[in-house]
């Protein structure tokens, strides 16, 4: 062969090894197919022209790509070459971050998985992977992206720690709640959520907090909490306070990683199930719940229905305040209360109906002139109504079942603290309607199951450490830690005086009315051993 036909030989060569050839001779063929037929020769010219876009756009980058230049030198100088010297090379086909490569058939494979550490820093990368499996081989170059504290730099060493295959990146983060932060991830095909629910433990130990995952209409996210739960919050006078007693009767549970947890009753599920064992902290967080709704509100709009079956001495204090319409201590006296409110509940429903309003609250916006109070039911200890006999206890069960599902628009609410929630003392009516559960640490699963629907009671640590239940949601708090002396400064500025003779009739100080013309005496102080004046 002549050396002019060699030249043109290696020009033919190169022409087509040029990604634009396929596109120059369909321009070229295109006008003598439009003479036979015009429509197939448009199409052919058009289809040429999109095709000779595509991969002039390619071309062009990979021209401006400075990365291909390096990894073909490193391939070249490598020293683990096959006996005829032959190299990876780089092929043709391309895409943002990946380089696709061709590999000698008598070179081990793995030995090209030996450059990751030169390819890393040569490329200024964070990391290499590898396909080299099967065919199409290529070499994935990445960048980690920074979002903030979070790095897509975790996710690919904990779902890929062997350098191979893909992995979890994320795809945003929304850092705007105060309490926790929100990490949406974008996950492989082949890893499934059971995976993705793995990874909790793995990224709480990491960040030091509390790691939840969910997932909803195929949207992938980790909640990760920025509050870490002490084991004692000190109540502090006078910082729990509420914008506005007319927007329901809300109640402070305690701390969360969420903040404060508070429920309204009138807004929410209106009524609560309080357990726990001994030791478990419940007396402590039943007082401080009690001292706030105290605090916010005052006795006009909130009136307290107290019935203490622990012969009076876990609500003794409350007997004076202001806010407290009626205490007993006796079980059988039980069934005259609860008719009591409920004939009242009664009277509130009719009262609504006629001045065609649904609830308290509507009436209260409707007649701000003639408001009425939020009605608050604690029974404490409600075990003991199993001491009942079979008649009382059966009619004692249907009231507070009643009051459960009829109280919420008349405003009337109830709290059931109990030691033991087995099932004879939680009936299914009563769970049923009474949907905010407050599960302090329990003795065993059954009594977990019974309050929560799981066992997660059992392995509370008590002192006020608990799990909030409010419909299908839950929360982990503490319960505030709330003193004797505390107790008696909020206390003390809500009591009602009273004096201490037969000869006056004195229920508050606006009914000091003298009775046969006697001067009334000076009613005495009380100290209750911590300074405070009663």
């Amino acid at each position: 062969m002549s050396e002019k036909a060699k030249q043109s030989s290696a020009l033919m060569d190169k022409f087509f090894e040029c990604e634009l050839a396929p596109s120059f001779i369909g321009i070229c063929v295109a006008p003598f197919v439009a003479s036979a037929s015009p429509v197939l020769g448009t199409a052919l010219a058009l289809g040429a022209t999109a095709l000779g876009c595509i991969e002039l756009k390619d071309t062009i980058r990979k021209s401006l790509d400075p990365n291909r230049e390096k990894i073909q030198k490193l391939f070249e100088n490598v020293k683990f070459c096959n006996s005829k010297g032959e190299y990876p090379k780089l092929l043709k086909s391309y895409k943002n971050e990946y380089y696709y490569f061709d590999l000698p058939d008598a070179m081990d494979k793995r030995d090209i998985m030996k450059l990751k550490g030169l390819l890393t820093t040569s490329l200024e990368c964070d990391d290499i992977r590898f396909q080299i499996n099967e065919k199409p081989y290529f070499m994935r170059v990445i960048h980690d992206k920074q979002y903030g504290p979070y790095s897509d730099e975790l996710f690919r060493r904990v779902t890929a720690p062997n350098g191979e295959g893909e992995y979890i990146k994320i795809e945003k983060v929304d850092l705007s709640n105060p309490y926790f932060d929100l990490v949406y991830v974008n996950p492989p095909l082949r890893v499934t959520r059971d995976v993705l629910e793995k990874l909790t433990q793995t990224f709480s130990s990491y960040f030091r907090n509390d790691v939840e995952f969910h997932s909803y209409n195929g949207v992938y996210f980790y909640k990760i909490f920025k509050n870490h739960l002490k084991t004692t919050y000190e109540y502090q006078l006078g910082e729990y306070k509420i914008s506005n007693v007319d927007d329901g009767l809300q109640v402070l549970v305690g701390f969360s990683k969420l903040g404060m947890a508070w429920i309204n009753l009138s807004k929410q599920n209106p009524h609560i199930i309080l357990a726990g064992c001994t030791g478990s902290g419940k007396s402590t967080l039943l007082h401080s719940m009690l001292c706030n709704l105290i605090e916010n509100y005052p006795p006009e709009r909130l009136n307290f229905y107290l019935a203490d079956f622990k012969e009076g001495i876990e609500l003794q204090d409350y007997e004076d305040v202001a806010h407290v319409k009626k205490v007993i201590t006796d079980i059988n006296l039980l069934e005259d209360l609860l008719l009591e409110i409920d004939t009242e509940r009664a009277r509130r429903n009719k009262l609504f109906s006629e001045c065609r309003v649904r609830n308290l609250l509507e009436y209260n916006k409707k007649f701000p002139d003639a408001k009425l109070p939020y009605l608050f039911l604690v029974i404490d200890e409600v075990a003991t109504v199993q001491g009942l006999a079979k008649t009382p206890k059966a009619e004692v069960n249907r009231l507070m079942a009643k009051l459960g599902q009829l109280g919420r628009s008349s405003g009337v609410h109830v709290l059931l603290s109990t030691q033991r929630p087995d099932k004879d003392v939680i009936t299914p009516l009563i769970k049923t309607n009474f949907n905010n559960r407050i599960c302090l640490a329990v003795e065993d699963d059954a009594n977990s199951e019974i309050i929560l629907g799981t066992n997660e009671g059992k392995y509370l640590r008590g002192n006020g450490h608990g799990i909030l239940k409010y419909g299908r949601d839950r929360v982990e708090f503490q319960g505030f830690y709330l003193d004797k002396r505390n107790q008696g400064n909020i206390l003390s500025k809500h009591l009602v005086p009273k004096l201490f003779d037969s000869e006056y009739e004195v229920k508050t100080k606006a009914d000091a009315i003298p009775v046969n013309n006697h001067a009334i005496r000076n009613i005495p102080k009380m100290d209750d051993g911590y300074g405070a004046d009663y």
